[in-house]
């Protein structure tokens, strides 16, 4: 009986604590949005009468919180319509404007990051649901030349002698792989451009498919946070499978759950190579955040967060400017 009791007691904390994670990402969502609204005013919006805009901002989030209350705080995960269908105006409340947000427009979406904010795990999970293709440049090279294609005789030697592949081969490995039927609702960029000349090639690129950026998610996290996140990761070799010491820990210590081997870790996941792999980062892509921000396509996500807050701010950014297009339309 007291077991009964007990149990009784855990699975309210449980419903408890589930209802507290909805609250902090309902919080986060339209905290994220009504950011990015100040942050595209700045940019956009200078001109706007400051009454009107202001008035226009109170119309859509009471929009967003209507849609919020009727389409997620039932679910468990950010699997709702409000982030992956089509909403019409048959879609709302009776009470709430309509309007029409569609996920059907080409996306173009890059992950600016250092190493250990997490751009993996929401790359995963954007892509699953947005049905785009994930483009990583060490991917595409290596498929490249598994494909024989001319390209991939290119870049083979190439990487044989250690060299770096020049600006052209990459981009031409981008173009190809648009055209691919992966890619047809869009791409997600990770690892590339690095430099502003490289963002560049990149833009005069699409601009002749007719397709551009849509959005540059820029992930920032402290450093500190990032030394415990790298130095802690451990790897199955043979599955590819991961873990951490602290945060995700396998439940024998160093051994994989599922065949028992050994755990490795990365040569360069140590403080000592990822100071100077961040100092790196940091150098290279501080004239690329200020590329971006000037094209007014530059957001910042929270990557301290836990990975479900993180993904709730990439959700509310997208579904902002979303909303902002409508808007603009209308």
């Amino acid at each position: 009986e007291r077991e009964r009791e007990r149990e009784k007691g855990r699975k309210k904390e449980r419903k408890k604590e589930s209802e507290r994670e909805k609250e902090r990402e309902k919080r986060i969502l339209l905290f994220t949005f009504r950011f990015e609204w100040r942050r595209e005013g700045k940019c956009h919006c200078m001109k706007t009468d400051i009454i009107v805009r202001d008035l226009l901002f109170v119309g859509v989030v009471l929009v967003l919180k209507l849609l919020f209350v009727h389409f997620y705080l039932d679910r468990d995960d950010l699997s709702s319509p409000l982030f992956t269908k089509e909403l019409t105006p048959s879609s709302t409340t009776t009470d709430s404007p309509s309007f029409t947000m569609s996920t059907s427009w080409y996306t173009g979406y890059i992950f600016l990051g250092p190493p250990g904010s997490g751009k993996g795990t929401q790359a995963a999970k954007l892509t699953a649901d947005d049905d785009i293709c994930h483009l990583s440049t060490g991917d595409m090279l290596r498929a490249a030349i598994s494909s024989g294609s001319e390209i991939g005789k290119k870049v083979e030697p190439i990487l044989k002698s250690g060299a770096l592949v020049s600006d052209e081969i990459v981009v031409d490995l981008i173009d190809e792989s648009l055209n691919s039927e992966a890619c047809k609702n869009g791409f997600l960029l990770d690892g590339f451009p690095r430099t502003t000349t490289q963002a560049e090639k990149l833009d005069t690129m699409l601009q002749t498919k007719g397709k551009q950026i849509t959005r540059v998610f820029d992930f920032s996290c402290s450093d500190e946070i990032l030394t415990k996140r790298v130095c802690g990761r451990r790897l199955h070799k043979a599955s590819g499978r991961t873990y951490h010491v602290d945060f995700h820990p396998p439940k024998e210590e160093g051994k994989d759950d599922v065949t028992g081997e050994a755990l490795i870790q990365r040569p360069d996941d140590n403080e000592e190579s990822l100071k100077k792999r961040l100092t790196v980062f940091h150098d290279m892509t501080s004239p690329l955040r200020t590329y971006y921000e000037n094209a007014g396509k530059l957001s910042v996500v929270n990557a301290a967060l836990p990975s479900s807050h993180v993904y709730a701010q990439i959700r509310a950014i997208e579904m902002f400017h979303k909303v902002l297009a409508s808007q603009k339309k209308q």
